[in-house]
Protein backbone atom coordinates (compact mmCIF):
# COMPACT_ATOMS: atom_id res chain seq x y z
CA UNK A 1 0.00 0.00 0.00
CA UNK A 2 2.86 2.37 0.88
CA UNK A 3 4.51 1.67 -2.50
CA UNK A 4 1.21 2.41 -4.28
CA UNK A 5 0.91 5.77 -2.48
CA UNK A 6 4.48 6.68 -3.46
CA UNK A 7 3.81 5.80 -7.13
CA UNK A 8 0.60 7.85 -7.20
CA UNK A 9 2.38 10.79 -5.57
CA UNK A 10 5.11 10.71 -8.23
CA UNK A 11 2.58 10.50 -11.07
CA UNK A 12 0.46 13.34 -9.70
CA UNK A 13 3.53 15.49 -9.03
CA UNK A 14 4.77 14.94 -12.58
CA UNK A 15 1.40 15.96 -14.00
CA UNK A 16 1.33 19.03 -11.73
CA UNK A 17 4.78 20.13 -12.92
CA UNK A 18 3.80 19.64 -16.57
CA UNK A 19 0.59 21.58 -15.97
CA UNK A 20 2.40 24.50 -14.38
CA UNK A 21 4.90 24.61 -17.24
CA UNK A 22 2.19 25.77 -19.65
CA UNK A 23 1.37 28.66 -17.33
CA UNK A 24 4.96 29.60 -16.55
CA UNK A 25 6.54 32.71 -18.06
CA UNK A 26 10.03 33.74 -19.11
CA UNK A 27 12.39 36.32 -17.66
CA UNK A 28 12.87 39.34 -19.92
CA UNK A 29 16.13 41.28 -20.11
CA UNK A 30 15.14 44.94 -20.22
CA UNK A 31 17.52 47.74 -21.17
CA UNK A 32 16.82 51.10 -22.70
CA UNK A 33 17.93 54.72 -22.83
CA UNK A 34 15.38 57.37 -21.87
CA UNK A 35 15.05 60.80 -20.35
CA UNK A 36 11.86 59.59 -18.65
CA UNK A 37 12.99 56.29 -17.16
CA UNK A 38 9.99 55.61 -14.89
CA UNK A 39 7.46 56.25 -17.69
CA UNK A 40 9.41 54.10 -20.15
CA UNK A 41 9.77 51.36 -17.51
CA UNK A 42 5.98 51.22 -17.07
CA UNK A 43 5.52 50.98 -20.85
CA UNK A 44 8.05 48.12 -21.05
CA UNK A 45 6.40 46.24 -18.17
CA UNK A 46 2.99 46.53 -19.86
CA UNK A 47 4.50 45.15 -23.07
CA UNK A 48 5.99 42.22 -21.15
CA UNK A 49 2.67 41.56 -19.41
CA UNK A 50 0.89 41.21 -22.75
CA UNK A 51 3.65 39.20 -24.38
CA UNK A 52 3.83 36.78 -21.43
CA UNK A 53 0.07 36.24 -21.38
CA UNK A 54 -0.02 35.66 -25.15
CA UNK A 55 2.57 32.92 -24.70
CA UNK A 56 0.33 31.19 -22.14
CA UNK A 57 -2.71 31.50 -24.41
CA UNK A 58 -0.80 30.00 -27.34
CA UNK A 59 0.24 27.01 -25.23
CA UNK A 60 -3.19 26.32 -23.70
CA UNK A 61 -5.73 27.20 -26.42
CA UNK A 62 -6.67 26.07 -29.89
CA UNK A 63 -5.51 28.49 -32.56
CA UNK A 64 -9.08 29.61 -33.38
CA UNK A 65 -9.84 30.44 -29.73
CA UNK A 66 -6.54 32.25 -29.36
CA UNK A 67 -7.43 34.46 -32.34
CA UNK A 68 -10.89 35.15 -30.91
CA UNK A 69 -9.43 36.42 -27.63
CA UNK A 70 -6.90 38.83 -29.11
CA UNK A 71 -9.37 41.73 -29.64
CA UNK A 72 -10.60 41.66 -26.02
CA UNK A 73 -7.22 41.56 -24.27
CA UNK A 74 -7.45 44.94 -22.60
CA UNK A 75 -4.91 46.21 -20.08
CA UNK A 76 -7.43 45.71 -17.26
CA UNK A 77 -8.16 42.12 -18.29
CA UNK A 78 -4.45 41.28 -18.47
CA UNK A 79 -3.84 42.84 -15.05
CA UNK A 80 -6.68 40.81 -13.54
CA UNK A 81 -4.70 37.60 -14.23
CA UNK A 82 -1.40 38.78 -12.74
CA UNK A 83 -0.12 37.34 -9.47
CA UNK A 84 3.01 39.48 -9.21
CA UNK A 85 5.73 41.35 -11.10
CA UNK A 86 9.33 40.47 -10.20
CA UNK A 87 12.14 42.91 -11.01
CA UNK A 88 15.72 41.76 -10.40
CA UNK A 89 19.19 43.23 -11.01
CA UNK A 90 17.75 46.69 -11.56
CA UNK A 91 20.32 49.38 -12.40
CA UNK A 92 19.91 52.99 -13.44
CA UNK A 93 23.05 54.72 -14.73
CA UNK A 94 22.27 58.23 -15.93
CA UNK A 95 19.65 57.82 -18.66
CA UNK A 96 20.33 54.06 -19.04
CA UNK A 97 18.12 51.40 -17.45
CA UNK A 98 18.83 47.67 -16.94
CA UNK A 99 16.83 44.92 -15.24
CA UNK A 100 15.40 41.40 -15.49
CA UNK A 101 11.59 41.33 -15.35
CA UNK A 102 9.27 38.35 -14.91
CA UNK A 103 5.47 38.43 -14.82
CA UNK A 104 3.81 35.60 -12.88
CA UNK A 105 0.16 34.86 -13.64
CA UNK A 106 -2.49 33.28 -11.46
CA UNK A 107 -3.26 29.99 -13.19
CA UNK A 108 -6.53 29.58 -11.27
CA UNK A 109 -7.86 32.94 -12.49
CA UNK A 110 -6.97 32.18 -16.11
CA UNK A 111 -8.75 28.82 -15.94
CA UNK A 112 -11.78 30.42 -14.29
CA UNK A 113 -11.88 32.88 -17.20
CA UNK A 114 -11.71 30.03 -19.73
CA UNK A 115 -14.57 28.21 -18.01
CA UNK A 116 -16.69 31.34 -17.69
CA UNK A 117 -16.30 31.97 -21.45
CA UNK A 118 -16.77 28.24 -22.18
CA UNK A 119 -13.40 28.07 -23.92
CA UNK A 120 -11.76 24.66 -24.40
CA UNK A 121 -8.20 24.55 -23.08
CA UNK A 122 -5.43 22.17 -22.04
CA UNK A 123 -3.65 22.20 -18.68
CA UNK A 124 -0.76 19.97 -19.69
CA UNK A 125 0.75 18.31 -22.75
CA UNK A 126 1.78 14.68 -23.08
CA UNK A 127 5.54 14.23 -23.07
CA UNK A 128 5.82 13.44 -26.79
CA UNK A 129 3.67 12.53 -29.81
CA UNK A 130 5.14 10.46 -32.63
CA UNK A 131 4.25 12.54 -35.66
CA UNK A 132 3.84 10.79 -39.02
CA UNK A 133 3.02 13.00 -42.00
CA UNK A 134 2.18 11.83 -45.50
CA UNK A 135 2.82 14.87 -47.72
CA UNK A 136 1.03 14.70 -51.08
CA UNK A 137 0.74 17.28 -53.87
CA UNK A 138 0.20 17.42 -57.62
CA UNK A 139 3.79 16.43 -58.38
CA UNK A 140 4.92 14.07 -55.63
CA UNK A 141 4.11 11.89 -52.64
CA UNK A 142 6.46 12.03 -49.65
CA UNK A 143 6.36 10.01 -46.47
CA UNK A 144 9.76 9.29 -44.90
CA UNK A 145 11.87 11.36 -47.26
CA UNK A 146 13.89 14.57 -47.02
CA UNK A 147 11.50 16.06 -49.59
CA UNK A 148 8.70 16.03 -47.03
CA UNK A 149 8.11 19.78 -46.56
CA UNK A 150 6.58 19.36 -43.10
CA UNK A 151 9.58 17.53 -41.69
CA UNK A 152 11.92 20.08 -43.27
CA UNK A 153 10.04 22.92 -41.55
CA UNK A 154 9.95 21.06 -38.25
CA UNK A 155 13.70 20.51 -38.17
CA UNK A 156 14.32 24.21 -38.70
CA UNK A 157 11.84 25.17 -35.96
CA UNK A 158 12.25 22.30 -33.52
CA UNK A 159 12.59 24.54 -30.43
CA UNK A 160 9.09 25.95 -30.98
CA UNK A 161 7.56 22.53 -31.70
CA UNK A 162 9.17 20.30 -29.08
CA UNK A 163 5.92 18.46 -28.42
CA UNK A 164 6.55 16.09 -31.33
CA UNK A 165 8.98 13.34 -32.18
CA UNK A 166 9.48 12.88 -35.91
CA UNK A 167 10.79 9.68 -37.52
CA UNK A 168 14.42 9.31 -38.52
CA UNK A 169 13.40 9.17 -42.21
CA UNK A 170 15.74 6.25 -42.78
CA UNK A 171 15.50 3.04 -44.82
CA UNK A 172 14.20 1.13 -41.80
CA UNK A 173 11.29 3.58 -41.43
CA UNK A 174 10.34 3.05 -45.06
CA UNK A 175 10.58 -0.72 -44.66
CA UNK A 176 8.31 -0.93 -41.60
CA UNK A 177 5.61 1.55 -42.62
CA UNK A 178 4.51 2.21 -46.19
CA UNK A 179 2.16 4.70 -47.84
CA UNK A 180 -0.53 2.03 -48.19
CA UNK A 181 -0.56 1.46 -44.43
CA UNK A 182 -1.14 5.17 -43.86
CA UNK A 183 -3.92 5.44 -46.45
CA UNK A 184 -5.69 2.35 -45.07
CA UNK A 185 -5.23 3.43 -41.42
CA UNK A 186 -3.60 0.09 -40.63
CA UNK A 187 -3.40 0.45 -36.85
CA UNK A 188 -1.33 -2.69 -36.32
CA UNK A 189 1.37 -1.52 -38.71
CA UNK A 190 1.34 1.99 -37.25
CA UNK A 191 1.61 0.55 -33.72
CA UNK A 192 4.47 -1.70 -34.83
CA UNK A 193 6.22 1.36 -36.24
CA UNK A 194 5.73 3.34 -33.00
CA UNK A 195 7.53 0.65 -30.98
CA UNK A 196 10.73 1.63 -32.76
CA UNK A 197 10.46 5.04 -31.07
CA UNK A 198 8.95 3.76 -27.79
CA UNK A 199 5.96 6.12 -27.98
CA UNK A 200 2.30 5.17 -27.47
CA UNK A 201 0.62 8.36 -28.67
CA UNK A 202 0.77 8.63 -32.43
CA UNK A 203 -0.46 11.37 -34.72
CA UNK A 204 -0.86 10.44 -38.39
CA UNK A 205 -1.58 13.22 -40.85
CA UNK A 206 -2.41 12.95 -44.55
CA UNK A 207 -1.78 16.35 -46.14
CA UNK A 208 -3.05 16.86 -49.69
CA UNK A 209 -2.05 20.14 -51.32
CA UNK A 210 -3.72 21.54 -54.40
CA UNK A 211 -3.49 25.08 -55.73
CA UNK A 212 -3.15 27.26 -52.62
CA UNK A 213 -4.96 25.00 -50.13
CA UNK A 214 -3.83 22.00 -48.10
CA UNK A 215 -6.52 19.60 -46.88
CA UNK A 216 -5.61 17.63 -43.76
CA UNK A 217 -6.86 14.32 -42.50
CA UNK A 218 -5.74 14.11 -38.88
CA UNK A 219 -5.73 10.84 -36.89
CA UNK A 220 -4.71 10.32 -33.27
CA UNK A 221 -3.97 6.68 -32.42
CA UNK A 222 -4.02 5.85 -28.70
CA UNK A 223 -4.84 2.68 -26.71
CA UNK A 224 -6.59 1.03 -29.64
CA UNK A 225 -8.76 4.04 -30.42
CA UNK A 226 -8.62 6.46 -33.35
CA UNK A 227 -9.72 10.10 -33.10
CA UNK A 228 -10.23 11.73 -36.48
CA UNK A 229 -10.50 15.32 -37.64
CA UNK A 230 -10.40 17.05 -41.02
CA UNK A 231 -9.47 20.67 -41.66
CA UNK A 232 -7.94 22.95 -44.30
CA UNK A 233 -5.28 25.67 -44.21
CA UNK A 234 -3.51 27.87 -46.69
CA UNK A 235 -0.74 26.00 -48.45
CA UNK A 236 2.66 26.17 -46.74
CA UNK A 237 1.17 27.63 -43.55
CA UNK A 238 3.30 25.29 -41.44
CA UNK A 239 3.40 27.49 -38.35
CA UNK A 240 -0.37 27.30 -37.85
CA UNK A 241 -0.36 23.57 -38.64
CA UNK A 242 2.15 22.76 -35.90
Amino acid sequence: MKILIIILTILLSTKYVSSNTLFDTSVYDVNFVSNYIENTKIIKINEIKKSSLLTILKKTLYYEKYEELLPILSKDLINSFIKNVIINDEKIIGDKYFSKIKINFDKKKIIEFYREKKISYVEYHPEKFLLIIYDENELSENLFTKNNNFYSYYKKNIKANGLYKIPNLDINDRYILKKEHIKNKDYNKILEFSKKYELDEIIVVIAKSSNNITNYEFNLFFQGEIIEKKFSLNKNDYQIFF
